[in-house]
């Protein structure tokens, strides 16, 4: 970390530099560059070095110290009753936060604190105590919108929370709006994916990541109208997907996987009886009628349902770029699983030339 830089910073009290540079000093600051800090100081603590002294615990896992720290240091000021402060209280409470979390201690305070701070106009502090009630709420499995002003800095974490809480309540196309970013990793491109297959969308902005290779296999399944691997998926990775807290809401993907399945019956048969497509698919015809009207109404599959029976449109919608070639994939690939072939005989020479 340069020295020269964070002394400006200490001199000058230009706090907004200070945010804009946050990341980088978050990342490299060390012990030795605090030390000299509070040497030039003559170890007196301002606000900003306590603030650099519990990023070094935070950074060090000491998450029982970062909360005594604050309590017992500097806890009156998170009622930001120093709006000169408003940047820095601000870290500091996504930190106490954050430790606060990883102990199990209950974070209901952050609710005592979001009221002062909204009140004086502490928008930096009021934003990091918004996102913080919503990963509070959201993983305790509490879908509740908050409504503040946001600052540019925190607009993203408070786009993904709310994209969550739309996914959760079934608004697939404005949860993909609002999870949709610069930065698709993690648990935010998981979210990203579900949003995408629930709208039975597969080109998902999302790079291949490893740490997630349970969700990308999900996407092919849905794409393959694979049933059976998609109850062995649930069934393989229920702890997994109860600990990403996505279980419930990868169950609404069997009628996706059902859809897709439809699909391809669809653009093989002119007609087709709701029996025989739900002897097919093995599922009720009841369920298959409200799946079959949903996929017509919504543009996925082109035709009508008259007394039981499906027909294919004989003057067809023109079918969305986004459907025509996976359209085209899937009815080669129904065809060559529904042909037999004859078996084919050893060529021979003295056959060949009778």
């Amino acid at each position: 970390m340069e020295l020269a830089f964070l002394e400006n910073i200490l001199s000058t009290k230009d706090y907004d530099l200070f945010s804009r540079k946050y990341s980088e000093i978050f990342k490299k600051l060390d012990t030795e560059t605090f030390q000299y800090l509070v040497s030039l100081r003559g170890g007196d603590l301002c606000l900003l070095l306590r603030t650099l002294e519990i990023v070094l615990l935070f950074k060090k896992k000491l998450f029982l110290e970062v909360v005594s720290y604050v309590e017992n240091n500097i806890k009156g000021l998170l009622l930001g009753k120093y709006r000169s402060y408003d940047i820095l209280i601000s870290k500091i409470l996504r930190m106490y936060y954050l430790s606060r979390k990883e102990l199990g201690i209950n974070n209901d305070i952050c609710f005592n604190l979001l009221v002062p701070n909204k009140e004086l106009g502490n928008e930096e502090s009021v934003s990091v105590i918004t996102n913080c009630l919503l990963d509070y709420l959201v993983s305790n499995k509490i879908y509740r919108r908050i409504e503040n002003f946001i600052v540019p800095s925190e607009l993203s974490k408070y786009n993904f929370y709310n994209g969550v809480i739309e996914l959760v309540e079934g608004n697939y196309e404005k949860a993909f709006f609002l999870l949709d970013s610069p930065n698709n990793k993690g648990i935010r491109a998981v979210y990203l994916i579900l949003a995408s297959l629930l709208q039975s969308k597969f080109n998902i902005p999302v790079e291949y990541d490893k740490k997630i290779k349970i969700y990308f296999d999900l996407i092919r399944i849905v794409k393959e109208a694979d049933l059976p691997g998609y109850m062995k998926f649930i069934e393989d990775h229920k702890d997994d997907l109860i600990k990403d807290n996505t279980f419930f809401i990868i169950l609404r993907l069997s009628r996706n996987v059902i859809q897709e399945k439809i699909r391809c019956i669809s653009l093989v048969y002119s007609k087709i009886s709701y029996e025989d497509m739900s002897q097919r698919l093995n599922i009720d015809k009841e369920d298959l009628e409200y799946i079959l009207l949903k996929s017509i109404n919504s543009g996925l599959i082109s035709g009508e349902v008259k007394d039981g029976v499906y027909y294919a449109c004989k003057t067809k919608k023109k079918v969305t770029d986004k459907f025509k070639f996976e359209n085209l994939k899937k009815l080669n690939s129904y065809i060559k699983s529904e042909m037999k072939y004859p078996e084919i005989q050893p060529l021979c020479y003295e056959k060949a030339i009778q």
